[in-house]
């Protein structure tokens, strides 16, 4: 089997609004995510040397 690497990635907009919001994660490198109110999930790769996001719980 080949194991990609793979990251599972939680944003939250504690304070009311939705909001994009950069974090920056060891080995995965710089990613943009949008934080809502109710939770975002992401689940995050590489592909030729650029961070690829997947929003995971829908809007």
């Amino acid at each position: 089997m080949n194991f990609e690497p793979r990251w599972l990635i939680a944003a939250w907009a504690s304070d009311g609004p939705e909001k994009d919001v950069s974090v920056s994660i060891p080995d995965l490198g710089d990613a943009k995510l949008l934080a809502r109110p109710c939770g975002s999930v992401y689940c995050a790769t590489r592909k030729d040397g650029q961070t690829m996001l997947e929003l995971r719980d829908g809007k």
